[in-house]
């Protein structure tokens, strides 16, 4: 404000020397038409000010990007080194072989086939079919089914083990009968070679001290024979009474363990029954609700669809975060894996250093500030860039309003000095040219073209100084014509023309 006076009372001075001071009335007629003079007019009605002020910033890149997995698996493949450009949605790395992402793979077939299951069932709704109705009718067949194979299982099972049963214990009465024998026949033998030893002795007893011929010897060799072969017969009925007896503790152990096999079994086979049973129930249940619901179905099919949509395209993208993409243009500053290690999300397996845009910093003052908004555009040595921060207050040391500006796709090199032009929202103020304004008596006034093109000196009130423009806060509407002051001294009054 203190340039706009000395400025104002310059211009006053040097006035007053050039042209001598007019006391007449202002009606004072200054018509001479063959000097009439052309004047340049700023019309407020028409003419937009275009008002702008320019700063120096740096460009600075915006912050590295850390890259964190977001699920859990071990390192397939890295496809970018320290030191490449990459651009956004580049493919970093891959990862898999995991039970994490084998999960993954699953949920997503699940999905899938879900998804297709809802729009063949959307489709069956649309052409008046009740999928649902029939699928619980299937269910309950199966259910039914289930549990009518459960009861035939049991009775089959019972009837098996009582089958096996009466096998094991006939083989108990073969065996205890061949037992019986083969002892009776042991005692029989036992008898039979008692009686061979009597006899033996007694034949023995009757040829002791004579002489023995040849019958005699015959004989006696035909019962030493007998005497051997009876014995071995003992030998093997006593065999053959062992292994019965032997088969008779088999038969019976196996009885026992078929006993507690049936036990178990016809104790599985009643949980099964009951199991099969109450999924029969229930399936009856869901059939009638099918019924019931048939026809909400049909309204909720494509809400259905949707949601298994929604779903397919959740788990599509849980599947594709198996491939770690940059999510910036820049360049990879830092690589912190191997393939083969095992990452989880929150780690950080590498760093990009942003190229994608620009982040262009500078102060302003608390004036200039009030000019601009967030989201306004800038010139920055050629290139548009958007306000995206204005400081809420003036720093404590500079007494500056900080102001970022982002530049997208920028050729300005980072850490270098740039000129930024901004301009600024007039929000319905009034700008006129700082050359339009004169000193009177200590007043500030402007000249304005009346309907009858003479000059008419009008007293205003000033604010902002901006660049060549002076803001008007009283003494102006925007439907006058304002004379730009070009060297010319002109007078209340006086008759001019406007210059073409």
């Amino acid at each position: 404000m203190k340039k706009l006076l000395i400025i104002l009372t310059l211009a006053s001075i040097l006035a007053t020397a050039c042209t001598k001071q007019d006391e007449s009335p202002i009606n004072r007629d200054f018509e001479r038409e063959s000097g009439i003079k052309e004047v340049e007019i700023f019309d407020l009605k028409n003419e937009q000010t275009e008002l702008n002020f320019s700063k120096s910033g740096t460009a600075t890149a915006e912050t590295t990007v850390s890259i964190n997995p977001q699920i859990n698996g071990r390192v397939t493949s890295i496809k970018v080194k320290i030191g490449d450009s990459v651009e956004k949605g580049t493919i970093l790395f891959e990862l898999g072989d995991s039970l994490s992402t084998d999960t993954i793979d699953t949920q997503k077939n699940s999905a899938d086939t879900t998804y297709s299951l809802t729009k063949d069932a959307e489709y069956y709704q649309w052409h008046g079919g009740n999928l649902s109705v029939k699928a619980a009718g299937i269910a309950l067949k199966q259910a039914e089914n289930s549990y009518l194979n459960t009861v035939i299982s049991k009775r089959n099972a019972q009837n098996t083990f009582s089958t096996q049963i009466d096998n094991s214990e006939i083989e108990i009465d073969n065996s205890e009968l061949s037992l019986k024998t083969a002892e009776e026949n042991l005692d029989d033998l036992q008898d039979t070679l008692e009686d061979m030893e009597d006899d033996l002795d007694d034949l023995e007893y009757d040829l002791d001290g004579s002489e023995q011929d040849a019958v005699t010897e015959q004989s006696i060799d035909q019962l030493e024979r007998l005497i051997d072969s009876t014995e071995q017969q003992e030998d093997q009925l006593r065999l053959q009474v062992k292994l019965a007896e032997n088969r008779i503790q088999q038969a019976h152990n196996a009885l026992t363990l078929l006993e507690e096999g049936l036990d178990s079994q016809i104790d599985q086979l009643n949980f099964a029954i009951q199991s099969s049973f109450a999924q029969y129930q229930s399936a009856k249940t869901q059939q009638q609700s099918a019924i019931a619901a048939s026809q909400l179905q049909e309204l909720n099919s494509q809400i259905q669809s949707n949601n298994a949509k929604t779903n397919r395209e959740l788990t599509t993208l849980s599947a594709n975060e198996k491939k770690i993409k940059s999510p910036i243009s820049g360049k990879v500053t830092e690589i912190t894996i191997t393939e083969g290690n095992l990452v989880s999300p929150g780690q950080v397996i590498a760093k990009i250093k942003n190229t994608d845009s620009l982040i262009i910093k500078t102060a302003i003052n608390s004036d200039e500030a009030a000019l601009i908004a967030v989201g306004d555009k800038v010139m920055v040595d050629s290139e548009e860039g958007i306000i995206t921060s204005i400081s809420p207050s003036a720093d404590e040391i500079t007494k500056k309003i900080n102001v970022e500006i982002v530049i997208q796709n920028s050729e300005i090199k980072a850490e270098s000095l740039v000129d930024i032009k901004f301009f600024a929202n007039q929000k319905n103020r009034i700008f006129i040219p700082l050359n339009s304004i004169f000193l009177q008596n200590n007043k500030k006034f402007v000249k304005i073209l009346n309907e009858k093109n003479r000059i008419q000196l009008q007293e205003v009130e000033l604010g902002e100084i901006l660049g060549i423009f002076v803001e008007i806060t009283s003494g102006l509407n925007r439907s006058e014509e304002i004379i730009e002051a070009k060297g010319l001294f002109l007078e209340e009054g006086e008759k001019v023309k406007i210059k073409l």
